[in-house]
């Protein structure tokens, strides 16, 4: 599954974006 990301700059969205790796998600991370 894909996943979108928003805020990946920050520590939230750094995790978020770890741990759905971990869980073999495709993640697509965008901040500005």
């Amino acid at each position: 599954m894909k996943v979108l990301v928003t805020g990946t700059g920050g520590q939230l969205g750094f995790d978020v974006c770890k741990e759905l790796n971990k869980r073999n998600y495709k993640v697509i991370g965008v901040d500005k």
